[in-house]
């Protein structure tokens, strides 16, 4: 965690721009791709805060184009993201995928409990409830084997959303 993620996680996204683009630089001019993926994915994170959803996608895609494959789930998270705010499910459903998978393959299970998240979004706002239970159960299993209980309470939250919501309909 960086001081960019915590102004992420505070809600103070300009501030974790600016706070990501001065590590970019200092990244950039030490010549660390990796520094500079993280740089970059913190700017993504908080372009979706804003929707600024140009400037996250181009940031995610910066940290692609990088091949550091510990940045790259999440990478591919805000990707999915992105296109669900653009309302392009099936994009985001492919990006989620993708972002999941990465993750098993680089045997990281917090971006895949996080990618699992974002599936379970996707699922829920195709009117998919069953499949985004599922990804929610998913998630919610990664979160608690790895004792995280801020995400294992976010993911109960938005299964409880997404069960008052199907009962609504």
């Amino acid at each position: 965690m960086n001081r960019s993620d915590l102004y992420n996680l505070m809600h103070r996204s300009q501030d974790a721009i600016a706070c990501a683009q001065q590590a970019f630089e200092r990244f950039s001019r030490l010549g660390s791709s990796w520094g500079q993926a993280i740089a970059q994915r913190c700017m993504a994170e908080a372009y979706i805060h804003l929707r600024e959803l140009d400037a996250a996608e181009q940031a995610a895609q910066h940290v692609l184009a990088l091949e550091d494959e510990h940045t790259r789930p999440d990478a591919l998270r805000v990707l999915a993201e992105v296109f669900l705010l653009r309302n392009d499910p099936a994009m985001a459903e492919a990006y989620a995928q993708a972002a999941i998978e990465s993750a098993q393959e680089s045997k990281n299970d917090y971006l895949q409990g996080y990618g699992y998240r974002t599936l379970a979004t996707i699922y829920q706002a195709q009117h998919q409830p069953q499949q985004a239970q599922h990804a929610f159960a998913e998630a919610l299993r990664l979160f608690t084997a790895l004792g995280l209980p801020t995400e294992i309470a976010d993911t109960q939250h938005l299964m409880a959303d997404a069960a008052t919501s199907q009962t609504a309909q």
